[in-house]
């Protein structure tokens, strides 16, 4: 059929003309207005292209160009609306289709319409309501000269025709019309009606080259355009309501957040319609409109202002300046009408705030004084129109508005007519709204509306088409009616709207109140663009869009309305979405599965066996495959598996898992960064467990992912925090669900909300300059006392064991802390350590091995050592308070060292403790741990791990490790005061003991063959030297060099560490200023920043010291008040700490220290007027390169272990830190916080640009539209503008070439010119984000508003703030899971009401089953969709019946100091109150709890649920009290019993009952077999336990005791909220 344009002459026009009225000023030419001219036409050779930004279009002809939307574009648009077309034009190119989702207006539509007018694309349009059915969107059966025959609806024309189908209102179509269109979004397949197949144009194409195209098409398959797309439009829900999207449909999209215009461009559009009006009240206007648009005002259940109302209301303040603002904003917003007191209160608040209250001291409109027939037509007008004059007090002021066909009739002339002065007010108001737009009159019945509308309609020359409005009323009974022709054909009949709308007629909508918001959708598109599409093919076209698609194809109009308006042949039957249809459809198939019969509506049988008269022998390889949705919410399905998954063979099929998901992504984006693809990975798969959790309702699928890896794919310059907004704009307006989303993503490093000026690196402060200060010689010649030989002795490690431990894994709750603002920290988690465990060191894999970098951090009270990847997803550990058992806290306090072994052994480590020479070794895979005895003496093991290491010693004197060498596999040990140094060879297993002249008290390892040994005594200085392989036999002995120091001054610092490797040349050159080739080491120590000694230790001559001097010896400084010396007495310290926090980045050419906040220099870091942050530490790096120090902050740790004397000893501060890598550290708080810090400035930089490049640059970049056209036709462009002899500035103006800030002309930083053109002047141009924001007044007065309601609201109710605050304590941590839970009731509700087919209609969907009717002059063969009224004398529905049993005896109020039960107890029944509440009708319940005093103690009763804040406050008080003031004993079994007794004789839909308590039931006599008997003791009650606490594993025994499925054990009590979500779900919504 084709489709038509329906345009009766000059009359059609009226209607036409009041559109371009209301929407000219907005969507008509030159309406928008904007800093630069985004529309560039070019005349070019090679061919037609779009532009938009970097992205191309390549231009087709269409074959239909009365199908292309004309007049939707114009020259200038605002940045925000370019920035949609790029993005929807990228997904084009993608073959991607998309869903705009937004607030209601017609924005959305307008940028679709834009964008398939920009790129010259057929539309086929169709606006879903809830009248939709399948028919509509694939083919409809019609009946000409006594033929069925199938003819294809706008879904199918647009796959064949490439066309783009626009579908406007998904959430308003019933839940199982828009799945048929699934599979032909994902695959481009559908199976039609009439037998044909529509197939992709990729497997048509390959069947084409091995089969003819007429043997395809005898196949009936039918090739699907590879230009085809959909854009669907809709709302978000539920914030707004509607039918939430089914999942399988939503993936299928990718999603684009249409907002309101940004509050400058709204405001620019209103100047250029009002310029008249003054900008303060336009202002205000546009702010009152903010105000009432902001999440404070939708948390107040007000309902959006309709900002798109804005610019006509500018029109009527134009031409009537002394009318009322208020009034005004109350014809726009009839809030008196439509908001009770509270939301009165609150409107007339935001009026007040910006002085629109003006209602009382403005004159009003009085009445119409004239009406005439114009004298003059304004220019672009059609139809006719009148000159109306109206008195306004003692002004008369005449004005044009649009008038009907017939002669306009003098006001006050009809007898009929009684007027009043209320009523002349009125139809004067009419005639100013009738100016340019639509109107409704609300009122009371009766009080004369339909009279003042005739009255109006005559005045004005109108005819008047009356509609009577009724509930039943269908979109069809407003558009078109089917009906048969006397011969049995059928055919379509224009409704009166449509007729009115033909006809330039006034339509009179009565009672429009009555009809449901989702029929009602139709007419949208007619109100906003005064377009229609019919459901007979044709269309409305609005008039000045009529008239240029008419010149543009140069046809008459005559011409333009012509051209307007599986089983017998063996094959895989597929059944998709089984789910959706109702279960009494689906189960035809249990009688072909099972026996192999199915009768046929022809009569004829399939069978299996032999042939037979009449029969369809089924083929020995048919096959059946369905596919269907698990049952319940959010899929909103029939439960297909209850009623015959018995006959299928069902398989799960979930998504992939993340190593397989991620092989799968890097398929689809090769080039996308593996970084990208894991967190994608990572975030989505957590959101898939927040669904399964019922912390969110959207299972998001790998479908989602794909589409995004995609995008990054063919446009890798976008960021990926745009890209994922594809998939998350479709939750932007669920404030809950949105805050989850954004807390995942950036939980996984996905910055979405980040600036790219975010960036909060530390202050960076001047180093002093480098000063060499001295020499260091090593005395190679000379004496004995200068040069000393040390024997060595050797022998085999003693090892025992191995000891088998438990290595228990935990999850790691990893936190990327990039999110938001791009700072030194990289991530951040927390090990799974005690309150009393301390930490007592930390440290990596060395950076040279081939491993994954590991971290190691060892705890003391009791020991155990935690382990895990830098980017794992767990944290291992091993508890060894079996290996070092004088651990006894008060007695002895142990201090462990970690270090970490390097190839073969990776992943292996040695523990050491300092008093007790012990050592164990513990293997990851094999759980064992070995005991390696170091000495010959008995009281000295060292322990030896396959994979985890430990070793310890205990004497008098501290035994230390020296562990810079232990990714070579050999470690260090010696004694303080002590004069022997142990080797342990690990790979070896021996022991070198080299016997010293001197007692030791700091041992370096500056080489591998060359240690740097300190005397305790002198504090004197050597160099021992040794062969490389200690156990060859020609290695000699080790010799001894004494160490001559020469300074300038006297110096009395303390070494921290010393580099065991040199720096690269390139950073000791750059370090010291000077180009230097020269072995060197890195030295740090209390007295300066940083020490170079050049030469050192491979050159014997004289070493040159040079030092970056501190001003004050770290050693001299108070630490300051951290952590536990905080909390310690006094702050005093008990030695020096055992931790030197320093390490040296050779690389990077950094030494980073970990300071406590008093060594740190505040007053430099901050400025006076900002208090510093509190702090567990300050991470001092010293950059050698850049010569800068930074003071990098440690957040503060939660939580400290008591043992703060003990922490004192471990630390200066509250932190220990490790190296990590080529150019980071890793800390661990006393809290067990672990932070990776990243300082070296390479990687910084590096890591700054791939954070911008995942934020993405699209809103900080103009945009401009470029059409390159190869016609060479003369187009309408902008001009170059006149040339100033004098190239004087000109700032705007319209007429100057090279000015800025104007508009049309040639210039810089304005609106509308077709180029930039410099002439050497100040560019006037606003910021991006200036032009977004919304001003600071408009944010303060929404906050006011909110808190101004809460006040009233509190006031009202009689709530102090102190007792308001206490319940949102409750309340606000179950907000997600109420609003989860209300969601599901809502679905629930919508499903009890599902609509049915109603038969033997005269209007609706052709019946199959009445064809032969038909034939023979039947009308009712139709059927239609609506609801059937109960049989007569069948009852009402039942409401469903749930008692909630909590569980308040003393036990919960003893135990909640322990776990919180009580309190997770109450945030359970004030989620059941809060999510239960307006739900009465559907759902009755009450809550009764059960404690020593009784088993029924009344909390909420049936009839008097809380209805506000307070009175549940009441009820969660009552808990409390009586908890802890109750008798001791236990009458859970009791109370269940009695609820299940009580619940049994009530009549209700079904029965509930859910006992919540802890699981001390043996102590009070009661059995888990007493108890299971309890809650299955009425098959008519569904009961179930939920026990929030247990001693031992009672509550474990307890499940496994009950009947499956009936009992939950809530461990971690936070989880109540979920499991309570969980039994709603599973039971209410797969029964309903």
């Amino acid at each position: 059929m084709h489709s038509q344009i329906l345009c009766k002459g000059t009359a059609a026009a009226v209607a036409a003309r009041r559109m371009r009225n209301i929407l000219g000023p907005v969507l008509g030419k030159g309406g928008w207005t904007w800093n630069t001219h985004e529309v560039k036409l070019l005349n070019t050779s090679a061919g037609d292209t779009v532009k938009i930004g970097e992205i191309s279009y390549q231009l087709k002809t269409p074959r239909n160009p009365e199908l292309v939307p004309i007049n939707h574009m114009s020259e200038t648009l605002p940045q925000t609306v370019v920035q949609h077309l790029r993005w929807i034009m990228q997904k084009d190119l993608l073959g991607q289709d998309v869903f705009l989702i937004g607030p209601p207006g017609p924005l959305r539509r307008s940028i679709a319409m834009k964008y398939l007018e920009l790129t010259k694309r057929e539309v086929e349009y169709v606006a879903l309501s809830r009248d939709t059915t399948e028919t509509d969107l694939k083919q409809r059966r019609e009946i000409r000269s006594g033929t069925a025959f199938y003819i294809d609806q706008c879904a199918v024309r647009a796959a064949t025709e490439g066309r783009i189908l626009v579908l406007e209102g998904l959430e308003k179509a019933e839940r199982n019309v828009l799945p048929v269109l699934n599979n032909l979004l994902e695959n481009r397949e559908m199976q039609l009606e009439d037998g044909r197949f529509l197939m992709s144009y990729q497997r048509y194409d390959k069947l084409l080259t091995e089969h003819t195209k007429e043997e395809l098409d005898a196949w009936q398959i039918v090739r699907v355009s590879e230009y085809f797309r959909v854009i669907a439009l809709g709302l978000p829900v539920p914030r707004y309501k509607g039918n939430p999207l089914d999942p399988p449909l939503r993936s299928r999209f990718q999603a684009r957040d249409i907002y309101y215009l940004p509050f400058k461009d709204q405001l620019e559009i209103l100047y250029v319609v009002g310029p008249n009006v003054p900008a303060e009240r336009v202002s205000q206007l546009l702010s009152f409109a903010t105000t009432l648009c902001s999440q404070e005002s939708h948390n107040l259940g007000l309902p959006d202002f309709p900002v798109d109302n804005l610019p006509p209301a500018l029109t009527v303040l134009e031409q009537f300046p002394m009318l009322s603002s208020q009034q005004l904003v109350q014809r726009l917003y009839p809030y008196q009408a439509m908001l009770g007191k509270e939301g009165r209160t609150a409107v007339e608040g935001v009026l007040s705030r910006f002085e629109l209250l003006d209602a009382c001291q403005q004159p009003a409109s009085s009445a119409v004084l004239k009406v005439v027939p114009a004298s003059t037509e304004q220019p672009g007008q059609a139809g006719a129109q009148a000159d109306v004059t109206v008195r306004i007090t003692d002004k008369d002021i005449t004005f044009q508005v649009p008038a009907g066909t017939k002669a306009p009739r003098p006001p006050n002339s009809n007898p009929a007519f009684i007027s009043t002065p209320s009523h002349a007010q009125l139809l004067a108001e009419m005639v100013q709204s009738h100016l340019v737009k639509d109107m409704c009159l609300i009122g009371a019945k009766g009080c004369g509306k339909s009279a003042v509308a005739k009255e109006f309609a005559e005045m004005l020359g109108y005819n008047m088409e009356p509609v009577m409005l009724y509930q039943d009323m269908t979109a069809r009974d407003l558009l078109q009616q089917r009906y048969t022709l006397a011969n049995g054909d059928t055919a379509w009949r224009p409704s009166p709207l449509v007729t009115a709308a033909q006809e330039g007629k006034l339509l009179l909508l009565d009672g429009i109140h009555r009809v449901n918001l989702g029929t009602l959708a139709v007419l949208s598109r007619l109100l906003h663009d005064r377009e229609l599409s019919l459901y007979d093919g044709s269309r409305l076209l609005r008039w000045d869009r009529y008239q240029a698609l008419k010149e543009e194809l140069q046809l008459t109009d005559d011409q333009l309305h012509e051209r307007y308006t599986p089983v017998k042949m063996g094959h895989i039957l597929v059944i998709d979405e089984a789910d959706k249809a109702p279960t009494n459809v689906t189960c035809i198939l249990k009688t072909l599965v099972e026996s192999g019969e199915m009768i046929l509506a022809d009569g004829r049988r399939i069978v299996s066996a032999e042939r037979r008269p009449n029969t369809i022998a089924m083929h020995p390889d048919f096959r059946m495959l369905v596919l269907a949705n698990r049952p319940g919410f959010p899929f909103l399905g029939n439960d297909f598996f209850g009623s015959l998954g018995d006959i299928f063979s069902c398989h799960a099929v979930d998504n992939p898992k993340p190593q397989a998901e991620f092989a799968m992504l890097k398929q689809y984006g090769p080039a996308v960064p593996d970084a990208t693809l894991h967190k994608l990975v990572a975030a989505f798969g957590e959101l898939r467990a927040m669904a399964d959790q019922g912390t969110i309702t959207y299972p998001y699928s790998t479908r989602e992912v794909v589409n995004i890896v995609k995008h990054l794919q063919r446009f890798p310059d976008e960021g990926l925090a745009n890209v994922v907004r594809n998939v998350f704009d479709f939750d932007s307006y669920n404030k809950d669900t949105r805050e989850v989303l954004i807390e995942a993503l950036h939980k996984h490093g996905i910055p979405i909300g980040a600036k790219p000026s975010s960036v909060h690196l530390a202050k960076e402060l001047p180093l002093p300059e480098v000063r060499m200060s001295g020499y260091w010689t090593t005395n190679q010649e000379g004496n004995a006392r200068r040069k000393l030989l040390c024997p060595t002795e050797t022998h085999p490690i003693d090892i025992k064991g191995p000891v088998f431990l438990r290595v228990q894994g935990y999850p790691c709750e990893r936190q990327e802390s990039r999110a938001l603002s791009f700072t030194e920290e990289k991530a951040t988690w927390q090990i799974p350590m005690s309150e009393v465990n301390i930490i007592c060191d930390v440290t990596t894999n060395n950076e040279y091995t081939t491993a994954p970098h590991a971290i190691y951090m060892a705890t003391c009270n009791p020991v155990c050592l935690f382990a895990m990847k830098e980017s794992g997803d767990t944290v291992q550990c091993m508890e060894l308070y079996d290996v070092f058992p004088r651990t006894i806290s008060g007695v002895w306090q142990p201090f462990v060292t970690v270090a970490a072994l390097g190839s073969p052994l990776e992943g292996q480590v040695v523990l050491h403790e300092e008093q007790v020479e012990e050592t164990s070794d513990t293997p990851t895979s094999y759980r064992a741990v070995r005991r390696l005895i170091l000495s010959q003496e008995p009281e000295q093991p060292a322990p030896k791990a396959s994979n985890w290491w430990s070793s310890s010693s205990s004497k008098e004197g501290g035994h230390k490790m020296c562990r810079e060498f232990a990714y070579k596999n050999w470690l260090l040990f010696f004694k303080e005061g002590g004069n022997q140094l142990d080797v342990l060879d690990v790979l070896e297993g021996r022991v070198h003991t080299i016997s010293l002249p001197i007692n030791l008290s700091k041992v370096f390892l500056v080489a591998e063959d060359r240690w740097l040994l300190v005397e305790s005594n002198t504090n004197k200085k050597f160099l021992l030297t040794k062969p490389m392989h200690m156990g060859a036999e020609d290695s000699g002995v080790c010799q001894l060099h004494s160490v001559t120091q020469v300074t300038q001054q006297t110096e009395h610092s303390t070494y921290k560490t010393v580099g065991s490797d040199q720096l690269p040349n390139e950073n000791l050159s750059a370090a010291l200023g000077q180009k230097i080739v020269s072995p060197n080491r890195l030295l740090s120590d209390t007295s300066s920043y940083a020490r170079i000694i050049v030469g050192f230790p491979d050159l014997m001559s004289p070493n040159e010291v040079y030092s970056f001097k501190r001003d004050v010896d770290l050693s001299e400084m108070r630490g300051g008040d951290s952590g536990g010396q905080m909390f310690s007495r006094g702050g005093l310290k008990s030695g020096v700490a055992k931790r030197t926090n320093c390490v040296s980045l050779l690389s990077a050419n950094q030494v980073v220290r970990a300071l406590p906040p008093g060594q740190a220099p505040l007053k430099d870091i901050f400025p006076p007027d900002v208090t510093p942050p509190m702090t567990a530490a300050y991470l001092e790096v010293t950059d050698l390169n850049s010569k800068k120090l930074k003071y990098i902050p440690v957040p503060r740790s939660l939580s400290v272990s008591p043992y703060t004397t003990w922490i004192s000893k471990v630390s200066d501060s509250d932190v220990l830190l490790a190296g990590l890598g080529s150019g980071g550290v890793v800390t661990v708080d006393m809290g067990g916080y672990v932070r990776l810090w990243e300082t070296g400035l390479e990687n910084l930089q590096r890591s700054l640009l791939e954070w911008r490049t995942m934020i993405g640059s699209e809103d900080g970049r103009p945009i401009q539209i470029t059409v390159q056209r190869d016609s060479g036709l003369d187009v309408t462009a902008p001009k170059h503008g006149k040339v100033d002899p004098e190239n004087a500035p000109h700032v705007g103006g319209n007429q100057w070439a090279g000015g800025t800030g104007g508009r049309d002309t040639a210039g810089l930083g304005g609106k509308g010119g077709p180029y930039r053109l410099d002439a050497g002047h100040k560019v006037h141009q606003l910021s991006k984000a200036e032009i977004n924001a919304i001003p600071e007044d408009v944010r303060r007065a929404a906050r006011e508003m909110g808190e101004k309601a809460f006040k009233a609201r509190l006031k009202e109710i009689d709530m102090s703030e102190y007792d308001a605050s206490t319940y949102e304590r409750f309340s606000g941590n179950v907000r997600r899971q109420v609003q989860s839970l209300r969601i599901i009731l809502d679905s629930l509700q919508a499903k009890g009401k599902e609509r049915q087919w109603l038969k033997n209609q005269s209007l609706g969907e052709l019946d199959d089953a009445k064809i032969i009717d038909g034939l023979t002059g039947e009308k009712a063969i139709y059927k239609r969709r609506g609801e059937l009224d109960p049989e007569l004398g069948s009852p009402q529905q039942k409401p469903k019946r749930l008692r909630v049993l909590a569980d308040v005896s003393g036990s919960m109020y003893r135990f909640n100091g322990v776990d919180g039960r009580l309190e997770r107890s109450m945030e359970a029944v004030c989620m059941v109150m809060e999510a239960l509440e307006s739900y009465e009708q559907k759902i009755k319940y009450d809550i009764v709890g059960h404690s020593g005093d009784g088993y029924d103690i009344e909390l909420v009763r049936t009839d008097k649920v809380p209805k506000n804040n307070k009175q549940r406050l009441k009820v969660l008080k009552n808990m409390h009290a009586h908890s802890q003031f109750c008798m001791s004993g236990d009458y859970t079994l009791e109370s269940t019993e009695a609820g299940i007794r009580e619940l049994a004789r009530e009549d209700a839909d079904e029965r509930f009952v859910v006992v919540l308590s802890d699981a001390n039931l043996e102590r009070y006599g009661i059995t888990p077999e007493r108890f299971a008997r309890a809650l299955t003791s009425d098959p008519q009650v569904n009961a179930f336990a939920i026990f929030i606490g247990s001693l031992g594993d009672q509550a474990d025994r307890l499940q496994r005791t009950l009947p499956a499925g009936r009992s939950f054990v809530a461990m971690d009590t936070k989880h109540i909220p979920q499991i309570l979500q969980q039994i709603f779900t599973s039971t209410m919504l797969s029964s309903a």
